[in-house]
């Protein structure tokens, strides 16, 4: 849709529910502003791909969660990161593009025992104006659960504009949780902040929001990629609200991101093999000190100092990680270095005040 003004005052906007296959999303362009002010929401919560039902009724969508023992509960479906698994039945994969989110949430499965179908996935929200965005409202696209059966991911929000602004109540593509019994949580969602001028919207503000659900498996937290165009790389943020099993992986259809930094927080983010994560920031590592980067592919770290404060690499069988001449390993930092992985580069200095394995 091409309009010239948007305004959501004391209203709701969203799109239609998807299926099987995604079939709608909200996209918005804007040739002067878009606003939300206060009262006023955009949401797309639980409009993603749907649960599955039946006795092995599996979710749908490219990281649908499976249920493939009748002796066990449904598991959750992924996006950004993993859904949570539950027993022999796994949680779904993440898939989403960080550097261009084109896709919904997916559904978690149904409960093997009740056979109530599994919770919807979050949809997709595109936002953009020549000017200016400002949220003084909600903007959601989180999955939703389904008592008695595995919960959605959260789905996807990109806004791009010249200013991005305000203080959202609520900004949030969060997997779903289930309220009681042993069901796998929805995966974290995904999030683009693309703008020209200045933008104000913050992935670790309190109204931000990308965790894995909350049940007795939880899913891995979602990423959000905050970027000034034709100027850098961006921050690549990846969050969830405390530690889950699950993981949340570069997307396989995604050979290669560049950011400038990356920030974990009580989440693993994990670079498979074939895969490379490039960063530029002289201390380009950081986290609340419970996030893990796990390296099986690529890590690579151009020019100048590396610094690694509050958070840990671990650098797995196959993995590479290329530094440059100085590493310094502050504290809350921690590198591991197992059989069988690479660390390299032009490394004249090495100093350390956390913990090298």
């Amino acid at each position: 849709i091409s309009l010239y003004n948007l305004t959501v005052s004391n209203g709701v906007l969203t799109h239609g529910e998807n299926s099987t296959t995604q079939d709608h999303v909200l996209n918005i362009s804007a040739t002067n502003t878009i606003t939300v002010n206060a009262g006023g929401s955009v949401t797309a919560s639980g409009t993603g791909y749907k649960g599955g039902s039946g006795t092995f009724g599996n979710g749908y969508g490219p990281g649908a969660a499976k249920n493939l023992d009748s002796n066990a509960n449904g598991a959750g479906g992924g996006h950004g990161g993993n859904g949570g698994d539950i027993g022999a039945n796994p949680g779904g994969q993440g898939y989403c593009d960080i550097t261009n989110i084109t896709t919904v949430g997916s559904g978690g499965a149904s409960g093997s025992l009740t056979q109530t179908r599994g919770g919807a996935g979050g949809g997709l929200i595109i936002l953009s104006a020549t000017n200016t965005i400002t949220i003084n409202g909600s903007i959601a696209a989180n999955g939703i659960s389904s008592n008695n059966s595995g919960a959605g991911a959260g789905g996807g929000i990109r806004l791009t504009a010249d200013i991005i602004n305000g203080t959202p109540i609520k900004f949030s593509a969060s997997g779903a949780g289930v309220s009681a019994g042993t069901y796998g949580s929805g995966g974290g969602g995904c999030v683009d902040i693309f703008y020209t001028t200045s933008n104000t919207i913050s992935p670790t503000s309190s109204y931000f929001s990308l965790n894995g659900g909350s049940a007795t498996v939880r899913g891995s937290g979602g990423m959000a990629l905050v970027k000034q165009i034709g100027v850098n790389n961006g921050g690549l943020y990846v969050l969830n609200n405390a530690l889950a099993t699950a993981i949340t992986p570069v997307s396989t259809t995604v050979p290669a991101i560049s950011a400038d930094f990356i920030f974990v927080s009580s989440t693993v983010f994990q670079i498979p093999a074939s895969q490379t994560l490039t960063l530029s920031d002289s201390s380009p590592f950081s986290g609340n000190s419970l996030g893990d980067i796990r390296v099986y592919g690529s890590l690579l770290k151009t020019g100048g100092f590396s610094s690694i404060n509050s958070t840990t690499i671990s650098v797995l069988e196959g993995g590479i990680m290329t530094a440059s001449t100085t590493v310094n390993l502050g504290n809350g930092g921690t590198l591991k270095l197992t059989t069988s992985s690479i660390f390299s580069g032009a490394v004249t200095n090495f100093n350390s005040s956390g913990t090298l394995h």
